[in-house]
């Protein structure tokens, strides 16, 4: 999950962070993994052409954009039975954008979810 001011800041700070480090995996996997063991890979991440104006209850999407579009995508698995929600920090973004991400979610998202 990540949060920015509007959907297009949030997902050009995080998607390419989030594709370079699946890239990055790949490669490891590659590298370190025995050849003898077969081993699913995992598809890359979705790029910013398969992200809608709104969230796609449908589509691979992370949860990305402004407090409007990660509220939406919230209510949409909320609505589909979902309950509880981890969120992780992999350290993809910087201290200060994480920061400011967390202060948006817990000021302008969470309240909407309380009760």
């Amino acid at each position: 999950m990540h949060l920015a001011e509007t959907d297009e800041q949030a997902m050009e700070e995080f998607l390419p962070a989030q594709h370079e480090a699946w890239a990055n995996m790949q490669h490891y996997r590659t590298t370190w993994n025995p050849p003898q063991y077969s081993m699913d890979r995992q598809p890359p991440p979705m790029g910013r052409e398969g992200y809608a104006d709104r969230p796609d209850p449908d589509g691979a999407e992370i949860i990305v954009g402004s407090p409007g579009r990660v509220s939406e995508h919230l209510e949409q698995m909320r609505d589909a039975g979902i309950r509880n929600l981890m969120l992780t920090n992999r350290g993809l973004v910087s201290a200060e954008k994480t920061a400011k991400s967390l202060r948006l979610l817990s000021e302008g998202v969470m309240p909407k979810f309380r009760g």
